[in-house]
């Protein structure tokens, strides 16, 4: 069977659509879930959230950080200007 073009970059890029969620989500909301929740609706394992979460604050500039209160991963500062 032959994929579509489009099927093909969703399923060979599974951590770059992660980040992107993740980053979509915090643009919209200025918030998070805990990553056990945010896997659980992804059905990746919450180490891999974590992992994502990471990047997007050490790799790409995001000012996140885990607010132990609410149980919530927050923006605590200027988000960096969208790259797509």
């Amino acid at each position: 069977m032959n994929k579509s073009a489009q099927e093909r970059r969703l399923t060979c890029r599974p951590m770059l659509r992660r980040v992107y969620t993740l980053a979509k989500a915090l643009r919209n909301k200025g918030e998070l879930p805990t990553a056990q929740v945010v896997g659980a609706k992804t059905e990746y394992s919450y180490k891999t959230i974590y992992r994502d979460i990471e990047m997007l604050r050490d790799f790409w500039g995001y000012p996140v950080a885990y607010d132990r209160t609410e149980h919530k991963w927050k923006v605590n500062g200027q988000l960096p200007d969208p790259v797509l």
